[in-house]
């Protein structure tokens, strides 16, 4: 996609110890078995370690290759446009099915989609998806528990969520949830956003949940089990949290100010993490505190911090085209797909995380 930076990609040195396409089969193999746990052979940390071969393959390709599996491209639709046939033939291996600008900033899908929409052609798109990819894809979607739901009313819901809410209660009705995702070819949630807003928030207004911050990981904890136990990948986001921004990342270079973010923000994500979510999403702007100047995506320091949570699963970055993220250092071309975001698979974290930071 068009933009400055790049993905981040921990661990040893590539093309052999850890290839971003390997990591990405390794979690869509967990999802297609509906394993509440990785498997020896697909480990929550990607591929494992393999030793170059005698045959050495083709160098250009294996970096082509490489440089699409990391790609995240969205889709408002079930149009395959040639671009994505493309991306998807050189190597893609995951898509977002999205929603409009204006879907996103009501947290509700039109009335026109809900009732239009089938699951057929959820199940015909994500179907041709896989053909021309000839692999398996990774297709997400934002179904958050309380936020935007692509999916509307194509699966069953979730209890109403408060103080008194059962967490299993939000597991069986979230395994029931992932089933039907499943069904409709979708096997990856980018959710739950663990969030807690504690000032002016534009961009996440309206998807977050009002309670303590161990609260919320607990429910966001049950969520994560009972959709990963139906063989749906949760991705968590936004870390390390956002509890108040200057204005909408996607609209502004916006950054959390000095002081509002601290360490209760990573509460939920540690529940998370516990709970064996199996990809977090990295949040689209600097959080002062932490890294002023970077993106928490780009930024070596934060990246850090998730891992010493100890997760060491799939990371996936926000949009990396917002202007939050860019701080004017590029000029984007072209947008297609819209707000596209990458995918970003890492190993175990490195002594040195200089090679993490996007380059000039």
């Amino acid at each position: 996609m068009p933009g400055h930076a790049t993905p981040l990609l921990r661990g040893e040195e590539p093309p052999f110890a850890l290839r971003a396409h390997e990591a990405l089969d390794a979690k869509r193999r967990i999802a297609a078995e509906g394993s509440s746990k990785p498997s020896d052979e697909a480990t929550a940390r990607g591929a494992p370690h393999r030793e170059p071969s005698k045959d050495l393959p083709d160098m250009t390709t294996t970096i082509t290759q490489d440089a699409h599996a990391v790609l995240l491209p969205a889709v408002d639709g079930f149009t395959i446009p040639g671009s994505l046939a493309s991306l998807l033939a050189s190597g893609t291996r995951s898509v977002i099915i999205g929603e409009s600008r204006a879907e996103y900033v009501a947290r509700a899908m039109t009335e026109e989609r809900q009732t239009t929409e089938t699951p057929q052609q959820f199940t015909d798109f994500t179907t041709r998806l896989r053909a021309i990819a000839g692999a398996s894809v990774l297709v997400a979607v934002d179904q958050e528990p309380w936020g935007t739901k692509r999916l509307h009313r194509l699966v069953p819901g979730l209890p109403d969520f408060g103080p008194d809410t059962d967490p299993a209660d939000v597991e069986r009705s979230a395994h029931e949830l992932g089933r039907a995702a499943l069904r409709l070819g979708v096997n990856t949630f980018l959710s739950p956003v663990c969030d807690r807003l504690t000032g002016d928030n534009p961009w996440l207004r309206g998807r977050t949940l009002d309670l303590p911050p161990a609260r919320i990981g607990e429910l966001a904890a049950a969520f994560v089990t009972g959709v990963q136990r139906a063989g749906v990948t949760a991705v968590t986001k936004h870390f390390p949290g956002f509890p108040e921004v200057t204005a909408d990342p996607a609209l502004d270079v916006a950054h959390v100010p000095e002081g509002c973010w601290t360490e209760s923000d990573l509460i939920p994500f540690a529940a998370c993490v516990r709970a064996g979510t199996r990809a977090v999403m990295m949040g689209p702007a600097p959080v002062a505190g932490l890294d002023g100047d970077e993106a928490a995506l780009a930024s070596p320091a934060t990246v850090a911090l998730l891992r010493d949570l100890g997760f060491d699963g799939l990371i996936v970055s926000d949009d990396l085209d917002a202007p939050a993220t860019l701080r004017k250092r590029t000029a984007p071309g072209p947008r297609w797909p819209p707000s596209a975001p990458v995918c970003t698979s890492c190993s175990r974290p490195r002594t040195d995380t200089s090679a993490t930071s996007p380059p000039p």
